[in-house]
C-alpha cells in the first residue's frame, strides 16, 4: 500500500483506490501525480471521490478521467475541477443510461458506446429543451 501526504493530510493509497474504481494503474498514477504538483496543498481524495460518484453515475470514468486530467493541465482550480467532474459525470451517465438502453437498435460495429455516449451527451448539453432529445431518453 502506497500513503502519501498532502497539507498535512494522509491520502491512503489514492492509487488503489482509483484503480479499484477500474482506472487503469498506468492512468492513476499519472493524474494522481498531475493533481500533486497542481495542488499540493489539496488531498487528492476529493478527485478521487469525484471519480467515484461519476462510476455511481454511470458515466465511463475514463471520460471523467480525460476531462480531470484537461482541467489540471490548464490549471484549474481544486474546487471548481472536482464541481466541473461531478456536472460532466452527472451529464454522461444520462447518456450512457440511454446509450446502453438503446444498444440493441444500433448496428454492432457501427460505432463504439463510448463514442455513443460522448456524442449524445454533447447533443444533450447543446439542446437541452429539444423535445427529440428527451422523448429519446424516456423512450430508451
Amino acid at each position: 500500500m502506497v500513503v502519501l501526504c498532502w497539507a498535512g493530510q494522509v491520502a491512503a493509497a489514492p492509487l488503489e483506490d482509483l484503480t479499484a474504481l477500474g482506472v487503469p494503474e498506468a492512468e492513476a498514477r499519472s493524474v494522481i501525480q498531475t493533481w500533486a504538483e497542481r495542488h499540493p496543498d489539496q488531498n487528492p481524495q476529493m478527485l478521487i471521490d469525484a471519480v467515484r460518484r461519476a462510476k455511481q453515475n454511470d458515466a465511463p470514468v475514463d471520460l471523467v478521467l480525460d476531462k480531470a486530467s484537461e482541467g489540471l493541465a490548464k490549471g484549474v482550480p481544486a474546487d471548481r475541477l472536482v464541481h466541473v467532474l461531478d456536472d460532466w459525470s452527472a451529464e454522461l451517465g444520462r447518456a450512457a443510461r440511454t446509450v446502453r438502453s438503446m444498444r440493441r437498435d444500433l448496428k454492432p460495429g457501427s460505432i463504439s458506446e463510448r463514442e455513443a455516449i460522448l456524442r449524445l451527451s454533447m447533443l444533450q448539453r447543446i439542446n437541452k429543451n429539444s423535445p427529440l432529445l428527451n422523448n429519446l431518453e424516456k423512450e430508451a
